[in-house]
């Protein structure tokens, strides 16, 4: 059965550390844009990431075969509007699918680990929030480089995360940087504690998501959407995060810079990491194109 779309993570598997696009993802989009005639798209590619829509580079939603996104870790999965702009030049979008946190539960989760020294964001309304004050200080957390300068460039600051979380209409996820263990396992135990799943990421990160959300159901509910076999379906991941996307599709490839767990549960293991295209290189490869 052959491949009729590409899921992919982002930070660490399609994005260079520096966040830039690599020349092999780029030729790669540009051969799926010129494949089929008029509006058909017979390859799609969709980042599947943690990153709300708005983190998503506008270089890569640009292409005509990048329709649709799986974001916050599979609570959001949105389609992009073709010949609307949006408000940054890239395609305007809109949810197809949203799963929301209780509110309640977030905010009685934000107030207990409120005394920690942490970075406590919020994911919603495609935008990425964190409270203005601790958000001045994260350049003592040990943020990798490539990641702390797109953290710095697409955190929203605001004043009150308490009134933040009363009035976004959907809360995606929630995201904590920290710097000790001790502060780590106490975000862990609380989380779960609120019935919420977690991921480790980023050296010092943990994304918190609803039990049963993740990019596997994600997928699972894109593919039937576009009526799409997950047999036909080819995904590309590096890290924890990405396991249940590796699981779901019929053709998986953990990148050469993959965790040890991530290559376990991928069929195949990339020769490239993210920095040299491996997704590009690798999907030219398995397409024939």
């Amino acid at each position: 059965m052959g491949i009729r779309i590409i899921f992919t993570d982002m930070d660490g598997t399609f994005l260079k550390d520096d966040k830039s696009i690599p020349a092999p993802n780029e030729r790669l989009l540009c051969k799926l844009d010129a494949l089929g005639a008029g509006e058909e798209v017979p390859v799609r590619v969709v980042p599947c990431t943690g990153r709300m829509p708005r983190g998503i580079p506008v270089g890569l939603v640009r292409h005509r075969c990048v329709t649709h996104a799986v974001c916050s870790m599979g609570a959001n999965i949105v389609a992009y509007e073709r010949g609307v702009p949006g408000p940054t030049d890239e395609p305007a979008w809109h949810s197809l699918c949203q799963r929301g946190m209780d509110k309640r539960v977030v905010l009685d989760l934000w107030h207990e680990v409120r005394p920690l020294d942490i970075q406590f964001d919020v994911f919603g309304n495609g935008t990425s929030y964190s409270d203005a004050a601790r958000l001045a200080r994260i350049g003592e957390f040990p943020i990798p480089e490539g990641m702390m300068g797109f953290v710095r460039r697409q955190r929203t600051p605001v004043p009150d995360l308490d009134d933040l979380i009363r009035d976004l209409p959907v809360i995606e996820r929630l995201n904590v940087y920290f710097k000790t263990r001790d502060d780590m396992d106490r975000v862990n135990a609380a989380a779960e504690a609120a019935g919420f799943h977690h991921t480790f990421h980023d050296v010092c990160g943990l994304e918190i998501t609803l039990a049963n959300v993740d990019k596997g159901t994600g997928i699972c509910w894109l593919c039937e959407e576009l009526g799409v076999a997950r047999d036909e379906a080819l995904a590309f991941g590096d890290a924890e995060n990405d396991l249940p996307m590796l699981r779901a599709v019929g053709t998986s490839v953990a990148m050469a810079n993959a965790t040890e767990e991530a290559k376990a549960a991928a069929a195949r293991v990339c020769p490239w990491d993210n920095n040299a295209g491996g997704v590009g290189r690798m999907a030219m490869e398995l397409l024939g194109i």
